[in-house]
């Protein structure tokens, strides 16, 4: 589905209500059916900041793929985002940055621990989820420091890629050659050997390929946009 915007089929013509029906009859029900599209809330629920807005998020689908998108309703009012002038944060975007943590969160819990390399078991400190890709250049800067990172933190990490088969290729090598080794320090020898620049690697089976590229996938179709995508598991 192409990325339409909510606002594309609004209908500011309409008389702003806060009950459901009323606010799905904002949007302009022949711009939704000419692009094949429907439209329902999902989620409705106050503000606890006393202003007396809810938190409304709304569904755009067509066939089986979606978008989520979030508006603020108080009365007969009606507002695509709520900005705090002193702190300069957008309520919306911690709202979706929330969402986007949860997504990955209930994904995360149903992953096959065959798919998570763990580094550090310190009880003592938190543990953060790395969803990481051997190609990207910023993941190898958070691969290149990571025992600086395991001073303070323990890692549980996940290998995604956006550059398709050669990533995948390293990949099945990395999690092949992790299964086989005895302590932190041999698992990072081998992250290192496939995030270095030079890296290559072949001989992964056609069957691997696609599943790494389904695990991959999976966490996309949750909603990162890139990597190294990092988040503390506590939260």
């Amino acid at each position: 589905m192409k990325k339409l915007l909510l606002t594309s089929v609004l209908s500011f013509s309409a008389i702003f209500a806060a009950s459901n029906d009323d606010i799905l009859g904002l949007y302009d029900k022949e711009a939704l059916k000419a692009h094949g599209l429907t439209m329902e809330i999902v989620k409705r629920e106050p503000l606890n900041d006393g202003s007396g807005f809810e938190m409304v998020v709304l569904k755009m689908s067509q066939g089986n793929m979606s978008q989520e998108d979030i508006i603020f309703v108080k009365d007969d009012i009606m507002v695509q985002d709520i900005v705090n002038l002193k702190t300069k944060k957008s309520l919306k975007a911690e709202f979706e940055a929330d969402a986007l943590l949860g997504k990955i969160s209930e994904v995360y819990h149903k992953e096959e621990p065959k798919n998570i390399i763990k580094l550090g078991n310190d009880a003592n400190k938190p543990t953060l989820l790395m969803l990481t890709d051997t190609n990207c250049p910023y993941c190898k800067m958070e691969i290149g420091n990571i025992e600086e990172s395991l001073k303070t933190n323990n890692y549980e990490i996940i290998m995604v890629s956006v550059g398709g088969e050669n990533s995948h290729q390293k990949s099945a090598k990395i999690y092949e050659e992790v299964a086989n080794a005895k302590d932190d320090a041999a698992k990072i020898a081998v992250l290192k050997k496939y995030y270095a620049e030079d890296a290559s690697a072949t001989g992964a089976s056609e069957a691997e390929l696609k599943r790494l590229q389904k695990l991959s996938d999976k966490y996309f179709a949750a909603g990162i946009t890139g990597v190294p995508f990092i988040m503390d598991l506590a939260k």
